[in-house]
């Protein structure tokens, strides 16, 4: 999401963590999957979900 909105990963988190309080987005928890497909280190990845309300 950095790259994309081309700004630094901490102002990233702190717009995330704006829609993680009003519920809107969730820090999955979990392991990487094992495809090869992540090119992350684990300690550097972070997953979030856009939380659907129904």
């Amino acid at each position: 999401m950095a790259y994309h909105f081309d700004t630094t990963p901490d102002a990233v988190k702190g717009m995330l963590e704006h829609w993680i309080r009003k519920g809107k987005v969730r820090r999955v928890e979990g392991s990487l999957c094992n495809k090869g497909c992540c090119q992350a280190e684990p300690a550097h990845l972070e997953i979030y979900e856009w939380v659907e309300l129904k």
